[in-house]
């Protein structure tokens, strides 16, 4: 005769199996957060810039001048036209974008080695060159197949002898990665001015070789205390981005703004991911990333460079926040107004994307929303529907909803008329007037968010048309391939090389987070059901 366990026992134990399977599902998306590994280099080197006719002075200021340098580890043919894509628009596009932004002097005939790894940069020298670059930066770029998930990373080979401003640097690209979709197109071009902005001035190779002085850029936090890993975190102190970010953050009495902890071997300097979500500089492929105002102010904080902040992209997560939100780092706590349950669907702060509740880094502790690939209600052309009658376009913006008993999020089309928000679902409107009102439309329940501070993001550059980003001042950048005010036009590709403008596509294929989500839940459903029958 078979003994049936205790009801109690058989529900604890589905309880269990479920909760083992969302860390589960933690693991395994943070394990497709994209690597940014600064290989093991030699020390950077200095070189002498030699000033010839016609090149500007050292002390006069120009457009950041790169001149890249393209080097095939070994690419298959299978590759090829993965590896023409990056040399003949990513890499151009990201070049073309660094140097609307900033202004840098000193551009001068940068004396080139024959040798191109930086572990061979101490022959550099004016004796053993065998070419000159009339540049800002001469940057090589290892594109190859390297049977990773890491994208890209960087590092400083050589800086100028006059003020230590980098002046060469290495990019390694893997080229397994890239996709022929015009939003992982866009994505790729974000990484690879993130790995210039490492290579220029990110770098804790680099900071005791700013012209401004360590001191005046950054104080130090011992975090031993926080984990047996972690050697601390950087705060900035700057002028300029301590003083944006008292701003950004409404917090007049911050101290300064916390970087992202590390390790011993984390050569790179990143933003807080905690504090700064969206930021392309915080180091972690989760969503659409922006570049804010906050690198930029640091490039010039540095005092290599100029910013034109026009250019800067808009940051929302944390905005007007308050000191709660500074003090939640130093403290190790979830903000309050962030989220608190593991593995739970939220809208970003800007309505514009489902995001996941996880771990902010694997040194900072604190829960945050992080945006899911696939998740943009404007953005993504190929949008993982969690829920029934959703929709994506230009209008589409996501909403807290209860489906099935559950909580999750579902991007819905809308629109703001004098404050008042209008949700449409399978073709009929709703009106939300205030916030945590319930919408029930069959077995959805849709909730509310505060319609003023809705409206505020929903019309700031009416979503140029899903196919740009918000500028800070309030027109839009348009992404690759896109133009237009509102990136409103595809533009014509005009690269006169046979199998690229063909097989650019609307839409990429990528694993999402939210895949992840889904098929963990229904594989701790399952696991949980099978687990109470077997006891039953």
């Amino acid at each position: 005769m078979s003994v049936k366990a205790p009801l109690s026992f058989r529900l604890a134990f589905t309880l269990i199996v479920n909760s083992l399977l969302l860390q589960t599902l933690v693991s395994i998306a943070q394990s497709f957060t994209a690597s940014y590994h600064n290989p093991e280099f030699t020390q950077i080197m200095p070189v002498q810039l030699k000033i010839e006719q016609g090149s500007n002075n050292l002390n006069e200021w120009s457009s950041f001048t790169i001149i890249p340098k393209f080097m095939n580890n070994s690419v298959t043919s299978d590759y090829q036209n993965n590896y023409t894509l990056l040399e003949t628009l990513i890499i151009p596009e990201a070049i073309k974008r660094i140097s609307r932004m900033l202004v840098a002097k000193g551009q001068g005939m940068i004396p080139i080695s024959s040798e191109t790894h930086c572990d061979k940069i101490h022959q550099l020298t004016e004796k053993s060159s065998i070419e000159k670059a009339d540049a800002h930066l001469f940057a090589y770029f290892l594109i190859g197949a390297y049977n990773s998930t890491w994208l890209t990373s960087g590092t400083t080979c050589a800086v100028s002898d006059s003020d230590n401003r980098p002046v060469v640097a290495l990019i390694k690209l893997n080229i397994e990665v890239v996709s022929w979709g015009l939003r992982e197109i866009e994505e790729l071009v974000k990484e690879v001015m993130g790995q210039f902005f490492h290579v220029i001035a990110f770098s804790t190779k680099l900071m005791n070789l700013y012209p401004t002085g360590f001191s005046s850029m950054f104080q130090f936090k011992n975090d031993t205390s926080y984990n047996s890993t972690s050697i601390g975190h950087y705060e900035i102190v700057s002028e300029a981005v301590l003083g944006r970010a008292r701003r950004y953050f409404n917090c007049p009495s911050m101290t300064g703004l916390p970087m992202r902890r590390s390790t011993e071997h984390d050569t790179s300097l990143h933003f807080s991911q905690f504090l700064m979500v969206d930021e392309m500089m915080t180091g972690e492929d989760f969503g659409y990333k922006v570049i804010s105002e906050f690198t930029l102010a640091f490039l010039v904080d540095s005092g290599w460079y100029k910013a034109d902040f026009s250019y800067a992209e808009q940051l929302t997560f944390g905005k007007d926040a308050g000191c709660e939100l500074i003090d939640s780092v130093a403290s190790n706590k979830t903000f309050t107004n962030s989220c608190d349950l593991l593995g739970v669907s939220y809208c970003s702060n800007d309505f514009a994307s489902k995001s996941l509740c996880m771990q902010a880094s694997n040194f900072e502790t604190n829960f945050i929303p992080k945006p899911v690939r696939g998740g943009h209600c404007v953005f993504d052309r190929s949008l993982v529907r969690g829920v029934p009658f959703e929709s994506n376009s230009t209008n589409s913006r996501c909403f807290s909803v209860i489906g099935y008993g559950q909580q999750n999020t579902g991007c819905f089309e809308s629109y703001c008329v004098d404050g008042v928000l209008n949700v449409t679902v399978n073709a009929v409107n709703y009106t939300c007037v205030n916030a945590s009102q319930t919408i029930y439309f069959s077995n959805l329940i849709i909730i509310c968010p505060d319609p003023a501070e809705f409206c505020k993001f929903k019309q700031a550059c009416s979503g140029c048309s899903g196919n740009g980003v918000c500028l800070t001042n309030g027109k839009c950048r348009c992404n690759v391939m896109y133009e237009g005010d509102q990136c409103e036009r595809r533009s014509h590709c005009d690269l006169k090389i046979p199998n690229i403008c063909d097989n650019i596509t609307d839409y990429g294929m990528y694993l999402t987070y939210e895949i992840v989500y889904k098929s963990v839940t229904v594989q701790a459903t399952f696991l949980g059901l099978i687990a109470f029958l077997f006891f039953n």
